[in-house]
């Protein structure tokens, strides 16, 4: 956070190497690949396959194919679900589907502006994302529905 903050430009290196160069914009919304994201501290990762339509199939439900990915019909891909993605839907658990995951609340951190929340999808994935302080997420054991903005989504 620290380096984006005062950086016009930043370089990810692994191992001596350069992985990755350009503004923190550039770099934090399109990472080269699941290392670089990783290292960014971005760990919601899935793998699915793409289906025609323009959907990503996993078995946390299908995903929409971000703008601008030309992958193939029938492709094994690893996505990426920033953790900004999410937004709570406040009438309860909708079905699982299209950019939606659903599961229990298994962790909730207050953190001012938003909380951290962990969910637990019924298949014991796991996934971390930040949400507004208000309204407050649920409890932790409760069930909730998430539905996941497009544009928060990386196909590696």
């Amino acid at each position: 956070a620290e380096g984006f903050a005062v950086a016009d430009r930043v370089a990810i290196m692994d191992l001596g190497r350069i992985e990755q160069t350009g503004t923190p914009e550039d770099v934090y919304f399109h990472p080269g690949n699941e290392t670089i994201a990783r290292f960014l501290g971005l760990d919601n990762f899935l793998d699915g396959i793409i289906e025609s339509g323009g959907r990503i199939r996993t078995v946390a439900g299908s995903f929409r194919i971000p703008e601008g990915s030309n992958h193939r019909t029938g492709e094994t891909v690893r996505i990426l679900i920033r953790p900004e993605a999410a937004v709570l839907e406040t009438d309860g658990p909708g079905p699982r589907g299209q950019n939606r995951i659903t599961g229990t609340l298994v962790r909730r951190m207050f953190q001012g502006r938003q909380y951290r929340i962990r969910v637990r999808t019924p298949n014991h994935h796991e996934f971390v994302f930040d949400l507004p302080s208000r309204p407050a997420p649920p409890d932790t054991g409760c069930p909730v529905s998430l539905l996941i903005q497009e544009g928060n989504i990386t196909v590696f």
